[in-house]
């Protein structure tokens, strides 16, 4: 791979803040995969309590997702090359968060369809806007290990979906229902949705102190600069 004089000259943040950002970039990968695996763990409790087959069932898990994700990928691409990349990126972990405890409220067929079809509009972001954002933050010479963590996190979240979904719905076992102090009471299989959706809202808010902490180092490299 060629590499610009520009590439050379230029100054990156410090090692911690870059492992810092690519941790955060990591857990919100890991996070939307398990998002995306909640579904396939309940499928027979959803079929069950809202009547719906096999064929409806599939439209959640592939169509309703991939359609608006593979859709939006594009514009929020194109985003990615205008905007703040973090702010982009947090604003795609809250809106996916949101849909996904929706889907915990969700009651009905054409309810669960909307929430999902939200999901893959807020994960549209992360891709783009993390390619984007990984080469600001690591020299062309340690892109390649930095893209190789962060895919590596997309296929542990698929993996881990069914242990966490596995080990929420086994400490639930027996109950009929969940309450949450601003849902009330949920299925069991609704309550999922809310365990791992709401936790995603946390991580959103992180990754905008990820977006101070960059301006800081860049403002400090660039008085260091000056100096010189």
């Amino acid at each position: 791979m060629s590499v610009t004089t520009s590439e050379v000259t230029r100054v990156y943040p410090t090692r911690w803040a870059a492992i810092y950002a690519l941790g955060v970039m990591m857990l919100a990968s890991l996070l939307s995969f398990l998002d995306r695996g909640i579904l396939n763990s309940v499928v027979p409790a959803i079929e069950h309590d809202l009547g719906i087959s096999d064929t409806q069932i599939s439209i959640l898990q592939g169509f309703s997702f991939t359609i608006f994700y593979s859709v939006m990928s594009q514009p929020f691409g194109w985003m990615a090359d205008r905007v703040n990349r973090v702010r982009l990126i947090a604003f795609g972990i809250a809106g996916w968060s949101v849909m996904t405890t929706l889907t915990g409220l969700a009651d009905s067929y054409p309810a669960l369809l909307v929430t999902r079809m939200g999901v893959g509009v807020g994960e549209a972001t992360l891709m783009p806007a993390t390619a984007s954002l990984i080469a600001d933050y690591f020299a062309p010479h340690q892109r390649g290990r930095a893209y190789g963590l962060f895919t590596s996190a997309t296929f542990l979240g698929g993996g881990l979906a069914g242990l966490v979904c596995g080990a929420i719905l086994r400490s639930l076992q027996g109950q009929e229902s969940v309450s949450f102090p601003l849902f009330g009471a949920v299925a069991v299989w609704q309550s999922l949705f809310i365990y791992i959706g709401v936790p995603g809202l946390v991580l959103a808010r992180s990754e905008e102190h990820t977006s101070e902490l960059q301006s800081r180092l860049h403002l400090v490299c660039r008085l260091l600069l000056e100096k010189k």
